[in-house]
C-alpha cells in the first residue's frame, strides 16, 4: 500500500481522463470522499442541536472547578 502511494505520491487521487471522459478513482479514497460527502449533506441539512454545544460549553468550566 504505502509503495504504491509513494509512487503515485505527486499524482491526484481522481485522474480525469479527457478523452474518454471517465474519472478513475483510488476506490478507498474515493469510496471515503462518497461517504464523507454524503455525511456533509446530512450535517448541512440536520445540524445538530445548538443545546448539546451549549451543553459542552458549559460542561466544561465545570469539570475544570472539580
Amino acid at each position: 500500500m504505502r509503495s504504491k502511494t509513494n509512487k503515485h505520491s505527486q499524482t491526484p487521487f481522481c485522474i480525469h481522463h479527457f478523452r474518454s471522459n471517465i474519472i478513475s478513482c483510488n476506490e478507498k479514497f474515493y469510496t471515503i470522499f462518497m461517504n464523507f460527502k454524503t455525511k456533509f449533506k446530512i450535517f448541512s441539512l440536520k445540524a445538530p442541536p445548538p443545546k448539546k454545544i451549549r451543553l459542552n460549553r458549559i460542561k466544561n468550566p465545570y469539570m475544570t472547578k472539580d
